[in-house]
């Protein structure tokens, strides 16, 4: 365990030798508690076939990935801020049941979340916003990245897309998340090639709560600018939200943080 005695304001990693500023090769680490910065060719984080890992409470900033996983399972990641990253905000690459909660994925240069040949993650709670200075995406789902769990996450104003899904990635749930944008003019949230790889709602009905009231249906999510009615007041709309390469076909009526 890699533990600061008191919080990351005060605890401060700044690299000197080449190499990743943390690299992690041994199951049941954790590291807790630090701020991470300035390495643009190397990760915050990297963890290599390592099981059982918990990162926690941590600012990373200013370097090339901040949290990147390869090979690695069981993972518990949460409560970190990573921003302004050279490259991505957290890469999970071959690692499965990893859970990714509470985070906050701001400002990073490339895409804040990538899911790449990796199955059973889940991603949960986060926010995940102002990613991709030019031509990127808040979240990449790619390379077979099959049965992730992606809700309860706020993606805003991501450059070009919030979320992608590409090269034949297999069933994946995304649900009960906002999508939003400072432009109306900016719809299209999400893209999946040719309609594979996401699965827009829950993969079951849930029972959910609103104004007092309980339901119990399927969810999907909640798209900014987008308008349907809702004839018999479940806060799902009658009609599904359609964008290029998939639909939601049951769009939220208000936004999950209401």
């Amino acid at each position: 365990k890699i533990k600061s005695v008191n919080s990351y304001n005060d605890t401060i990693i700044e690299p000197n030798i080449a190499g990743h500023i943390f690299y992690v090769t041994a199951d049941s680490a954790e590291i807790s508690g630090f701020r991470i910065k300035n390495s643009s060719s190397k990760d915050g984080i990297h963890v290599y076939n390592a099981n059982n890992v918990k990162i926690n409470y941590n600012f990373i900033d200013y370097v090339s990935t901040g949290i990147y996983l390869n090979g690695s399972n069981y993972a518990e990641i949460n409560n970190n801020d990573v921003k302004y990253c050279y490259s991505n905000g957290i890469h999970l690459k071959n690692s499965g049941n990893n859970k990714v909660y509470s985070n906050d994925f701001l400002n990073n240069t490339n895409i804040g979340v990538i899911i790449d040949a990796a199955s059973n993650n889940t991603i949960e709670n986060n926010n995940i916003k102002n990613n991709g200075s030019i031509l990127s995406e808040g979240m990449n789902l790619s390379n077979g990245a099959t049965g992730n769990t992606i809700r309860g996450n706020i993606f805003k104003d991501n450059t070009i897309y919030s979320i992608v899904s590409f090269l034949e990635s297999g069933t994946n749930y995304v649900y009960n998340n906002d999508f939003l944008s400072t432009s109306a003019s900016n719809l299209y949230h999400a893209y999946s090639n040719y309609g594979k790889g996401i699965t827009w709602n829950s993969s079951d009905k849930l029972n959910y709560t609103r104004n007092n009231k309980s339901f119990y249906g399927f969810r999907g999510n909640y798209w900014e600018h987008f308008a349907t009615s809702d004839a018999n007041t479940d806060y799902v709309g009658d009609a599904p939200f359609v964008f290029m390469g998939g639909q939601d076909n049951y769009p939220l009526i208000n936004s999950i943080t209401d």
